[in-house]
């Protein structure tokens, strides 16, 4: 029987540590041209363009934006949120997040 040990690396957990609360990473291999339209979907969807502002939080909107995928069980599945759920403050002072619907 072998004894080898596989040592993954990834840029995500010190990402989480050093700088930002949320991070959207995939989990495997998936074209670029899906993961560009993914992405695309994701800050639009995000951001109302009308009023600048955010529509609820970044991981509530990630679902939406897997369903335009072309193959939302493969390249949608492989893209996931690692974090906490990101809540902007309005310059109104009122939190934006998680509680709106879109």
């Amino acid at each position: 029987m072998s004894s080898r040990k596989v040592h993954v690396t990834s840029i995500m957990p010190g990402t989480l540590d050093a700088v930002s609360p949320c991070v959207v990473s995939t989990l495997w291999d998936v074209t670029d041209k899906e993961v560009d339209g993914l992405a695309q979907r994701l800050v639009l969807q995000w951001w109302n363009h009308d009023s600048g502002r955010p529509l609820c939080s970044l991981p509530a909107v990630l679902p939406h934006a897997r369903q335009d995928c072309a193959l939302p069980h493969l390249t949608g599945a492989a893209t996931v949120c690692y974090g906490l759920p990101v809540l902007l403050r309005t310059a109104e002072g009122e939190l934006t997040g998680a509680s709106q619907v879109l």
